[in-house]
C-alpha cells in the first residue's frame, strides 16, 4: 500500500517537474494532490507584471500571520514555500507594465512579499528604479544566498543587508558601481562570487576599469565578467580585447564568460539574465547556457 502511495506521488512529481501550468492543474485534482503539488508550485516564482505582484502579495498575506517589521520576516503560510523569486520582466522585448523606473512598481507590495518569504534563497529584481532600491534592502530575508539585480540598480549597501552573512553571490546587470562600493563588495568576508553581467558589450569596460579593487578582496573566490553578444565567438573577441588592454590587472580569480543572446541577433540583456538565473536555480530542469570562458591571468602564468 505504501509503495503504491509513493508511486502516485512519483507520477505527479514527474509530470509537473519544470512545468508550472501542469503543477497548477494537478493542484485541482483533489486535496491530497494539492498538498503534494503546493511546495513545487511555490518553490520558484516569477512575477512579471504589477498585477501579478499585487496578487501574490495578497495571497501571501492571506495565508500567514499578521505582517511585522521588515527586519522580522513573517513566518507561516505559502511564503515559507518560496525558495527562488524573480520580480520584473523576464525579457527586454516584453516588459509588460514594468519597464525601467515604471510608476507601476508597488514598493509596499514588494516589501510585503519579501517579508513573507522567510526561507528565500535566491532573489532577482529587474527594472526597479535605482532611487527605490534602498526601500527594499532592509526587507530582504536573511536566508538569501544569491542576488540578481539590474539594470542600473543603484547602491546595494551591502553591509546593511539582513542577508549579509548568508549571501554568497551577487549578479549585477549593466550597472556601474562607484570604486568605494565595489571595494566594499569584494572585501566582504562572506561573499564567494561577484558577477558583472552585460547584455551587450557597450559598457563592459566598467567592469575592467574596476579590476584593481580585487587587491582588497578577502574570501572572494571569483569575479566573473559576463559578456552577451550575437554569438559566443563575437563575445569572446570582445573579452579577449579587454583582457589584453587590462593585462596589468590580471588576476586568476577573474573569469571571463562569453554568452550569446537567447535569440540570434536580438539584443535581450534581461532575457539573457533570466536564462542565466534559471540555469542556476533550476539546474536539474534547465540546461546550463552554452558559453565560452577563460581566466584572466598574466601571460607569464598562462602556460
Amino acid at each position: 500500500m505504501q509503495t503504491h502511495f509513493f508511486g502516485h506521488i512519483a507520477v505527479f512529481l514527474e509530470a509537473s517537474l519544470g512545468n508550472i501550468e501542469t503543477c497548477a492543474k494537478l493542484c485541482l485534482v483533489c486535496k491530497t494532490s494539492q498538498e503534494w503539488m503546493t511546495p513545487l508550485l511555490y518553490e520558484t516564482v516569477a512575477l512579471t507584471s504589477s498585477s501579478t505582484i499585487r496578487a501574490f502579495a495578497r495571497t501571501l498575506k492571506s495565508t500567514s500571520h499578521p505582517p511585522r517589521k521588515c527586519d522580522r520576516p513573517t513566518h507561516g503560510g505559502l511564503g515559507d514555500r518560496v525558495c527562488y523569486l524573480w520580480i520584473g520582466p523576464t525579457t527586454s522585448t516584453a516588459e509588460h507594465d514594468l519597464p525601467y523606473a515604471s510608476t507601476h512598481w508597488s514598493i509596499d507590495d514588494l516589501q510585503a512579499i519579501l517579508m513573507h518569504c522567510s526561507c528565500l534563497r535566491s532573489l532577482a529584481i529587474v527594472n526597479l528604479a535605482q532611487h527605490l532600491n534602498f526601500r527594499i534592502n532592509s526587507c530582504i530575508p536573511s536566508t538569501v544566498e544569491n542576488i540578481y539585480l539590474g539594470p542600473v540598480h543603484g547602491s546595494l549597501d551591502l553591509p546593511r543587508l539582513p542577508c549579509l552573512q548568508n549571501l554568497r553571490s551577487i549578479t549585477s546587470l549593466d550597472t556601474f558601481f562607484s570604486m568605494d562600493e565595489m571595494q566594499t563588495i569584494v572585501a566582504s568576508p562572506y561573499l564567494q562570487r561577484v558577477r558583472r553581467f552585460y547584455g551587450t558589450p557597450a559598457h563592459i569596460d566598467w567592469a575592467f576599469r574596476q579590476l584593481s579593487c580585487l587587491r582588497r578582496a578577502g574570501t572572494l573566490e571569483e569575479l566573473q565578467v559576463v559578456c552577451c553578444d550575437n554569438s559566443i565567438d563575437d563575445a569572446t573577441e570582445v573579452l579577449k580585447h579587454y583582457k589584453e588592454a587590462y593585462v596589468a590587472h590580471a588576476d586568476e580569480r577573474v573569469l571571463l564568460v562569453a554568452r550569446a543572446h537567447p535569440v540570434y541577433w536580438q539584443i535581450d540583456g534581461i532575457g539573457s539574465l533570466h536564462q542565466d538565473w534559471l540555469s542556476v536555480v533550476n539546474s536539474s530542469v534547465v540546461e546550463t547556457m552554452p558559453q565560452a570562458s577563460f581566466k584572466m591571468i598574466s601571460p607569464q602564468l598562462n602556460v
